[in-house]
């Protein structure tokens, strides 16, 4: 498995679960630029097109580190891929609402588990996925 220095991967059958490793709450440049370089080989590396960030612990988000997490959207939608972000703070989440991103660019969802289940619901729904 690919090694990272802003982000930890696990495997959930076929779901891939993305924590985040706590950085400094003034996420400078240089956090921004290896978050973003973390999740650009995230997407070389895996093998599934199901993704969950675990926001747990993340207190703020800067525009720069927000960027890097939808253009992750955007290379999983292009290999028809989701990705759900899961246990947001209450700050980041209205973030996400004000930013009009929450139901339109990101589903959000309380714990890791409720996002699997909801792959695995779109997987029934869609056996072709």
């Amino acid at each position: 498995m690919t090694q990272f220095k802003t982000i930890a991967v696990q495997q959930d059958r076929d779901v891939a679960i993305v924590c985040f490793r706590l950085m400094s709450p003034e996420c400078g440049r240089e956090q921004e630029d290896a978050l973003g370089e973390d999740l650009r080989r995230l997407l070389e590396s895996i093998q599934t097109t199901k993704v969950i960030f675990d926001l747990g612990g993340v207190v703020s988000c800067s525009s720069g580190a927000l960027g890097a997490l939808i253009e992750t959207q955007k290379g999983l939608a292009e290999r028809s891929g989701q990705l759900s972000l899961c246990r947001l703070d209450d700050h980041l989440r209205e973030k996400m609402r004000t930013l009009n991103l929450e139901d339109t660019v990101f589903s959000i969802y309380e714990s890791q588990s409720e996002a699997i289940a909801a792959f695995q619901r779109s997987d029934l729904q869609n056996p072709n996925f």
